[in-house]
């Protein structure tokens, strides 16, 4: 088994928590051509034609893009130990809240990576307000859902922390280099440890760009 990757890409991140969980034995496998890298994705290709990551490669050759699907599968065809709750309810908020983070807040995202690849001098500083505050509000959709038993659903590792460790991880580190301020977007809080607000712990300092006050991202959603 093989599982095709990029420890930057925020969607790998809940096929390895499967993988290390149930203790499933992959080779990861480095394409060429993702962030920055000019060489072309040739041979990947003819892995995945969606030419994107993750995609994981079965012992008898079959190609299975898409991390959602993949831990479907995993979960699937390696029942144990569970990585979905057993209760129906449970198992709809986890995939919830997987939806939130690849519908909502990676949507949130796109704005800054194109900027991103443009000279810091041309970064057009009212498209990156409107793109933080888009973040802002993704998390906070999370921050409704989120358990609040120190894992994303119920008092358990489920599928749903993977997808809580990447993408909101992923968002603040964009946002952060795209000029908010670190202490005022990043909490020492994940996975429900402290469902409080940036605004309810401290309603006088969300996050700042070049001086310009912005709305306030949740904390008990990223790392610390």
């Amino acid at each position: 088994m093989k599982l095709y990757q990029t420890y930057l890409s925020p969607f790998p991140t809940r096929v390895r928590l499967m993988l290390y969980a149930k203790g499933i034995d992959a080779e990861i496998v480095m394409p060429h051509g993702f962030h920055g890298d000019t060489t072309p994705k040739g041979e990947y290709e003819d892995v995945n034609p969606m030419g994107r990551v993750p995609t994981l490669v079965l012992d008898d050759g079959t190609s299975l893009p898409e991390s959602e699907v993949i831990c479907e599968y995993l979960e699937d065809a390696y029942p144990d130990p569970p990585l979905h709750p057993a209760d129906p309810a449970d198992k709809a908020r986890m995939r919830l809240l997987s939806r939130i983070s690849d519908t909502y807040l990676v949507m949130a995202m796109v704005p800054l990576f194109s900027i991103m690849e443009m000279p810091p001098g041309d970064w057009p500083q009212d498209k990156i307000r409107n793109a933080l505050a888009e973040i802002a509000t993704s998390l906070g959709y999370l921050e409704e859902f989120i358990g609040e038993d120190g894992y994303a659903v119920g008092e358990s590792l489920t599928q749903a922390d993977g997808a809580l460790i990447g993408c909101p991880f992923s968002s603040t580190d964009t946002a952060a280099r795209c000029g908010a301020e670190d202490e005022e977007i990043l909490g020492s809080h994940c996975l429900g440890l402290d469902r409080r607000s940036t605004h309810q712990r401290n309603p006088g300092s969300p996050a700042r760009l070049d001086g310009t006050r912005l709305n306030p991202i949740p904390v008990s959603l990223v790392s610390g």
